[in-house]
């Protein structure tokens, strides 16, 4: 932002003025906070989900098969409508304050409650819903709402669906590190990256993003060597809006993909390099969340192709916090002033709730030009004395360009 002009938070964005202030796809990836890195997958299978899931458009269709953290699929041979899905879904194994519901089979039966006036769990007969509205429902819940059902089966399938589907949540401004607590919001802005290598056929490769409001398809066709981009709004017919020839996609050699929906503009970049000019989208009015259930998902039909590093990010999500400065109204910026936003938004003590806001230019001692954090843990000892302290760690240092 530039003298005489103001700037606000809103919904978790920068606004300059009018306009939200869009980060160039460098800019993103400096910024980009993980979500979900499938190199990393849990082990402990008993406890822990996949977030990926395989699912195909027929019975007959080929289905895409793990190789440790890679995903395979094999369907060169197969005709164009077999597709196969790899879809994600933010599974948490506990906590969460999203609403869950599920159908239940009509019964004549009434459905029991534990005996609590605040019941996070309710019923309505006449649209056939059961929900949860604290997250992912416990194991203490769930036992007692089958005491208190379990001679209904309608209701005892809909408890048993009810508390596997809680596991499902939208993916919100979480930082693991952080034991301090705050109020989550969901988070739209994301960014996909992963390897791609086309082994064999002409078929399509599409990778398919939502930021709840829309749907954005990046679809590589192999024979054409061409990409397309297509928007899709609710009840409305999918738009083309982007197109672009392709040259450098050879058959066994890998590609890393990127697309980003982050700041309201889709980007779509192939080896760091973008293909078009990112389409920039606004906010609609009485926008609803849709369709977070699945955020992202990868297509294909007509290839042997193999995906590897599924990495799945988010953008800094700036929160309410502090109400001060430039959140409930714009702040407006004078001469060599500059609002300053720490990315660990929920705890950071920053331009918002700093008394005048803004910071003079004539304060500035140094430029940064390295991020140490994460750190890892150390052990010392000092004669009996036993201790932990904090070092940084060098393979994780990313520097600022």
């Amino acid at each position: 932002a530039l003298p005489g002009e103001t700037i606000q938070v809103v919904r978790g964005d920068v606004h300059i003025g009018d306009e939200i202030s869009r980060k160039k796809i460098a800019t993103q990836r400096a910024m980009r906070i993980p979500v979900y890195l499938h190199d990393f997958e849990p082990k402990d299978s008993d406890h822990w989900k996949s977030r990926w899931q395989e699912t195909s458009s027929s019975e007959t269709a080929a289905q895409w098969e793990r190789q440790g953290q890679q995903f395979l699929l094999a369907s060169a041979s197969h005709p164009s409508e077999d597709v196969a899905f790899l879809s994600y879904r933010h599974w948490i194994r506990n906590g969460g304050e999203h609403e869950t519901t599920v159908p239940v089979a009509p019964s004549s039966k009434q459905f029991q409650f534990p005996d609590r006036f605040d019941s996070p769990i309710s019923y309505s007969p006449q649209t056939g819903y059961l929900k949860y509205a604290e997250g992912v429902l416990s194991d203490t819940w769930r036992n007692r709402l089958l005491e208190l059902n379990g001679n209904v089966p309608e209701f005892v399938e809909a408890i048993n669906r009810l508390a596997e589907e809680s596991h499902i949540a939208p993916i919100s401004d979480t930082y693991g590190y952080q034991k301090q607590q705050h109020e989550k919001s969901f988070v739209r802005d994301l960014m996909m990256s992963l390897e791609v290598t086309i082994q064999k056929g002409k078929g399509d490769f599409q990778l398919a993003m939502t930021d709840g409001r829309l749907i954005a398809k990046c679809t590589i066709n192999i024979k054409s060597q061409e990409m397309e981009l297509k928007i899709l709004y609710p009840n409305e017919k999918p738009q083309k809006v982007r197109s672009v020839s392709l040259s450098h996609i050879q058959a066994g050699v890998p590609f890393l993909l990127e697309m980003s929906l982050i700041d309201r503009q889709v980007i779509v970049a192939i080896d760091k390099t973008e293909l078009f000019t990112p389409w920039k989208y606004p906010e609609r009015e009485e926008e609803k969340l849709l369709w977070w259930q699945k955020p992202v998902w990868i297509a294909a039909s007509q290839l042997d192709v193999k995906v590897a590093h599924l990495s799945l990010y988010r953008d800094v999500y700036y929160n309410r916090r502090y109400t001060r400065n430039g959140v409930d109204e714009p702040f407006l910026l004078g001469e060599n002033e500059h609002f300053f936003l720490g990315d660990n938004s929920p705890i950071s003590f920053d331009s918002r709730g700093w008394r005048g806001g803004a910071v003079n230019g004539n304060l500035f001692i140094g430029k940064p030009f390295a991020v140490h954090l994460p750190s890892k843990p150390q052990n010392f000892r000092i004669g009996r004395w036993k201790g932990t302290i904090r070092i940084p760690d060098f393979s994780r240092i990313k520097y600022i360009r």
